[in-house]
């Protein structure tokens, strides 16, 4: 589809999960936008479900889970569980979004050709 890589000598931009799903809806902006937003709803909504299904019970993992999964919806959710958690979901946040953008130009030259 000829589309062009960012520049693998800067980090890519903050909002990593908007690029990412960018690059699947194919430049759509309301079909990212959805996306995006569906993903943190679903994450807000299905979090006791998934997590005591699997049997996460610490507010500390709860929290840095939510932050990872499904960023700022589910950050504001997890500080009604507790402050613990709210506080853990900004730093699983922060980290998902640093090393996305840090990490991922690095990477980017040897998954180029598995992702186009």
């Amino acid at each position: 589809m000829g589309r062009r890589w960012p520049d693998r000598r800067k980090p890519v931009p903050a909002n990593i999960q908007w690029w990412s799903i960018q690059t699947v809806s194919d430049d759509l902006p309301s079909l990212t936008a959805a996306i995006v937003i569906l993903t943190g709803i679903t994450g807000a909504t299905l979090r006791n479900v998934v997590m005591d299904a699997v049997g996460v019970r610490r507010d500390d993992v709860r929290g840095f889970v939510m932050g990872v999964a499904s960023h700022a919806l589910s950050t504001a959710r997890a500080f009604r569980i507790s402050e613990d958690a709210g506080a853990y979901s900004g730093l699983g946040m922060a980290m998902n979004g640093t090393m996305s953008a840090f990490v991922r130009p690095v990477l980017l030259p040897f998954l180029g050709g598995w992702l186009t």
